[in-house]
């Protein structure tokens, strides 16, 4: 019983530390001392929010591109002139 409580207390997290776009160092939580631990959470806490808000944001892009081509299909529809309406129009450009 005393190792599946260890099994819980364990903390498999990691962050790889980049520098000019290169992977430099990976870092894991359980190697960091008390101090480091906290400046890890907080990393870790913005790298989280920053991926929510790049996926909510897709989401919300992907949502707005179906409502455009949706209301783009329906006032085409609406424009888009009718058969005898085109006819009355060129035979009117004729007679100006």
């Amino acid at each position: 019983m005393a190792n599946a409580n260890e099994n819980k207390n364990v903390d498999e997290r990691s962050l790889t530390i980049e520098k000019d776009g290169e992977k430099s160092l990976e870092v894991k939580f359980n190697d960091l001392d008390k101090e480091s631990r906290i400046l890890f959470n907080k990393v870790w806490l913005i790298k989280k929010e920053k991926d929510n808000f790049i996926a909510d944001t897709s989401f919300r892009i992907e949502q707005l591109g179906i409502l455009e081509k949706s209301y783009l299909g329906l006032l085409t529809e609406i424009i888009k002139p009718k058969d005898g309406e085109e006819k009355n129009r060129a035979d009117s450009t004729a007679k100006d």
